[in-house]
C-alpha cells in the first residue's frame, strides 16, 4: 500500500512539474525591438523636413544635385514591394512631402515595412528630378543607379516611432495643383472606374494576354487621374471594381502625367452605386 501510495504521489509531483512549466512567462512574450540610433542631437548632422530638403535644390525636371552636406531626413514608409506593385524602391513622407528611395534589393518589406520609421543620409547621394518625381539616388563612377543592396545599411536606419501614415484626403482636381502632395499618400473619395475599364483586370486583358498598365480612375463629374499597375502585381489579373467608392494611393508624376499606385487591393473600396452620368 505504501508502495502504490508512493507511486501516486510521484505521479502528482511530476503532473504538477508540467502544468508550471506550460504557464506562459513575461519570457515568452515577443522582444519589442527599440532602434538606438538619433541624428537630431548629433551636431554634426542637420535635420531637414523632406520640404526643406527638396526646397534646398529646387530641381527642374531632368536636374541633379549632389549631396555635399551632412543633411538627414525622416520619414514613415508608405510603398514597399510586398504586392509587387512598387519594384525595388521605397516611399516615405513626412508631414511635409514625400521622397522616392530607389534601392537595389528584393523583398525590400522585410526591412522596410509600411509604418516604419527611418532616417535618411543624404551626403553622398544624388537628388534627382526624374520626370517630375524626385528621389535620391547612388552615384557610381559617374552614373546614377539605385542604393545597391550592400550600402543601404550606410545611407537608411531605422528609428522608434513609426506609425502609418494616414493619407489625405483629396480631390482629382486638386492633384495637379499642389505638388507637395507628390509620392504622399493620398484618398479619393466618390471615384470610380472609367466605363471603359470596367470590364478589365488590373493589367491583364481577360483572355490573360498584356493589355496596359493603365487605368483610369473618374470623379461624377469631369476629373480623372491614372491608375498606373505593374504587370508583376499580385493583382494584375484581378478585374476591377465596378462600383463607386475611394481608392487609397501613393500619388506620381511622370512628366505631366498624373499617377496613382495602389499598394494593395485593400486600397481599393468601390462597391458603392456608380455615377448617374
Amino acid at each position: 500500500m505504501k508502495k502504490i501510495t508512493l507511486i501516486l504521489f510521484s505521479l502528482f509531483i511530476v503532473f504538477a512539474l508540467l502544468q508550471v512549466s506550460c504557464v506562459k512567462t513575461p519570457f515568452d512574450a515577443p522582444t519589442e525591438i527599440h532602434y538606438s540610433v538619433d541624428f537630431e542631437t548629433n551636431p554634426e548632422y542637420t535635420m531637414k523636413t523632406i520640404k526643406e530638403f527638396k526646397d534646398l535644390y529646387n530641381l527642374s525636371s531632368a536636374d541633379t544635385a549632389l549631396i555635399t552636406e551632412n543633411f538627414v531626413i525622416k520619414g514613415t514608409v508608405i510603398s514597399d514591394d510586398t504586392e509587387g506593385n512598387f519594384y525595388k524602391t521605397i516611399t516615405i513622407q513626412d508631414s511635409t512631402g514625400g521622397i522616392i528611395i530607389p534601392i537595389d534589393a528584393y523583398d525590400l518589406y522585410a526591412d522596410y515595412t509600411q509604418g516604419q520609421l527611418i532616417y535618411i543620409t543624404c551626403k553622398g547621394l544624388v537628388l534627382q528630378n526624374y520626370k517630375n518625381s524626385l528621389q535620391l539616388n547612388f552615384l557610381s563612377n559617374e552614373v546614377l543607379e539605385s542604393i545597391p543592396s550592400t550600402a543601404m545599411a550606410e545611407f537608411i536606419y531605422k528609428c522608434d516611432g513609426g506609425l502609418p501614415i494616414v493619407p489625405n484626403l483629396v480631390a482629382i482636381n486638386e492633384l495637379g495643383v499642389d505638388d507637395d502632395l507628390i509620392n504622399t499618400l493620398v484618398k479619393l473619395e466618390n471615384v470610380e472606374f472609367s466605363v471603359a475599364d470596367t470590364s478589365k483586370t488590373y493589367y491583364y486583358e481577360p483572355d490573360g494576354y498584356y493589355d496596359a498598365p493603365n487605368r483610369i480612375i473618374e470623379n461624377c463629374t469631369v476629373g480623372n487621374v491614372i491608375l498606373r499597375n505593374s504587370e508583376y502585381a499580385t493583382f494584375a489579373d484581378t478585374k476591377v471594381s465596378k462600383g463607386n467608392g475611394s481608392i487609397i494611393a501613393v500619388y506620381s508624376k511622370y512628366n505631366s502625367d498624373l499617377q496613382l499606385y495602389i499598394r494593395s487591393l485593400s486600397d481599393v473600396d468601390m462597391e458603392g452605386e456608380r455615377c448617374a452620368k
